[in-house]
């Protein structure tokens, strides 16, 4: 019998290699499950329609990605909306409700001031200030693209694309509100505040954004519908102030001022 145990031996090695060929066989004739890319469905997308080749590019974005996307989308040249900005603190809370009207680079800002309103114009030349109330109106020439977001209190583009990629800690596409937007997470370098900011798909525009110290919220801002008409240019025409140099005033023309 010891003679036969070689032949036993080959047989069964022929039969473990045959099953094995098998199973590789088997395995890459097999369909592999990939992961699914959720795609929005576009009667829930507010404002312009979206190319399907965009759509998957939201889609799979990742925390290394994130800012080229967000950095290639672009604003409407212009929109009117309603943005609402809340401040948390222990035991209390305050919700300050801004009007936004946008044409190019100029944006005006009104909002309720005590009993009076509060205007806030930006435009190329600088940055207005007054009230219903008061005769006098405040300039500065220090003006900057969306300097618009800054009064509104609003996180900016500028304040995501200045991270690095490895502060960002969570990125993706998701439903927030009722719009699908590109969203991103980090810390903000003063206080270590979690915040989170989803810009719109539709329209590249800021939809919302909170910020969390610890595990308490401490603020929200919520993004209205956007209304991309672009306003008249009489909106955007700049109070008189003894502060402001003549050539502040160079967009305004003589029949609107």
């Amino acid at each position: 019998m010891k003679h036969k145990r070689p032949t036993v031996f080959i047989a069964a090695t022929v039969i473990l290699l045959a099953a094995v060929l098998i199973y590789i066989i088997v395995t890459l004739n097999s369909p592999v499950n990939t992961p699914v890319v959720e795609l929005p469905d576009k009667s829930k997308v507010q404002g312009p329609q979206i190319s399907d080749t965009a759509l998957t590019q939201y889609a799979a974005v990742t925390p290394e990605s994130v800012q080229a996307v967000i950095a290639s989308m672009s604003r409407p040249d212009g929109y009117t909306r309603q943005v609402a900005v809340e401040d948390f603190w222990d035991g209390g809370s305050a919700v300050t409700e801004f009007s936004l009207q946008v044409s190019g680079a100029s944006t005006k800002i009104t909002t309720a001031y005590g009993n009076s309103m509060k205007y806030i114009l930006t435009t190329e030349t600088g940055t207005w200030i007054w009230y219903d109330d008061n005769d006098t109106a405040f300039f500065s020439e220090q003006s900057a693209p969306h300097d618009g977001d800054q009064w509104l209190r609003m996180l900016t583009y500028e304040d995501l694309l200045s991270l690095s990629p490895q502060e960002i800690t969570e990125a993706g596409y998701a439903e927030h509100n009722g719009v699908w937007c590109v969203f991103a997470s980090y810390d903000t370098a003063n206080f270590g505040y979690h915040t989170t900011v989803w810009v719109s798909a539709a329209d590249g525009l800021l939809s919302a954004a909170e910020m969390y110290d610890g595990e308490e919220l401490i603020y929200r801002m919520t993004g209205g519908a956007v209304d991309t008409s672009i306003p008249d240019d009489s909106v955007f025409i700049p109070p008189e102030s003894d502060m402001a140099p003549a050539s502040a005033y160079r967009f305004a023309t003589a029949n609107t001022r």
